[in-house]
């Protein structure tokens, strides 16, 4: 049964929870191996029935845009309020640049979403989208488009409330909720660096709407906080147990520039068998996905 109210596709109230806080423990080899190896050798035995990571090719390098630097882009376009240049002191630069072609990411995959639809006004929620950083861009730079900002932190709203006005934006609204409250209809849903089962939440609000989504995670490992059923598909539950996951999800936050041994390969391997778990979960539920990384 995939319709919304289906046990499948529901999300858990877990509200009950908050005052006596659950912390599950991750699966540690004592032995001497790395202690998410045995997680990992099990998912990528040839009788795991999980298939092997295959990351899809890039919207901006499968059909690059002549200002391929940028994507395409036009960013020196976006009004001042807008723009990332007057959010973060030049002593943050790198952190400016490193936010800027996360957007650019987002808006090329998007892009493709929406062309893809004959449906004007698309509706595209931004959950835990805290200040704009993601949404006020792409509100501007998809202005056909009705853009919603969801987040629990009231000031970041005001804030991007504020620069959207300044920006002369007229299709963004501003919720103050959380993701399992949310109850609008939407099209798209976007969330980028929702830290641990945020992420998770935000996918399964998305296939309870039969929504279109992009999810950029990060985290993971603070899915052992959580109270939601890991692994998510079924296919990986037959495989691991709920300790090995989580020592496989712990091995995941390794950031994606530091590659330079065999062992941090490994843990971005981890990192790819956690989403690709997220992905058999969507299509378990009727949909078609695609794993794709960043570039840069």
């Amino acid at each position: 049964d995939l319709s919304p109210n289906s046990e499948h596709c529901k999300i858990p109230d877990t509200s009950k929870y908050v005052e006596k806080y659950i912390r599950r423990k991750f699966y540690v080899n004592k032995g001497g191996a790395r202690w998410y190896e045995r997680g990992l050798q099990r998912l990528q035995h040839e009788d795991s029935g999980v298939p092997c990571p295959c990351y899809s090719p890039h919207p901006l390098l499968a059909n690059p845009e002549p200002n391929t630097s940028r994507g395409g882009i036009p960013w020196e376009t976006l009004p001042p309020a807008l723009s990332f240049h007057n959010q973060w002191a030049s002593s943050r630069e790198e952190l400016r640049i490193r936010k800027e072609q996360q957007v650019t990411n987002l808006a090329a995959i998007l892009a493709q979403l929406l062309r893809s639809s004959d449906k004007p006004g698309q509706v595209v929620v931004d959950f835990c989208g805290g200040s704009g950083h993601m949404a006020l861009p792409l509100a501007f730079f998809f202005p056909t488009c009705n853009f919603i900002i969801v987040d629990l932190k009231s000031g970041s709203l005001d804030l991007a409330q504020a620069r959207a006005a300044s920006g002369g934006l007229t299709n963004v609204q501003f919720i103050h909720s959380d993701v399992r409250e949310f109850a609008q209809p939407f099209d798209v849903g976007v969330a980028l660096h929702a830290c641990g089962e945020a992420t998770d939440l935000v996918h399964m609000k998305c296939v309870e709407a039969r929504a279109a989504y992009i999810l950029a995670s990060c985290c993971v490992g603070k899915v052992q906080h959580s109270l939601l059923p890991y692994p998510r598909s079924l296919a990986l539950r037959s495989v691991l147990g709920l300790d090995e996951y989580l020592a496989v999800a712990r091995a995941a936050d390794v950031p994606s520039t530091v590659l330079s041994s065999p062992a941090e390969h490994r843990r971005r391997l981890c990192k790819s068998y956690i989403e690709v778990d997220r992905n058999l979960w969507a299509k378990e539920n009727g949909y078609c996905t695609h794993l794709i990384l960043m570039s840069p």
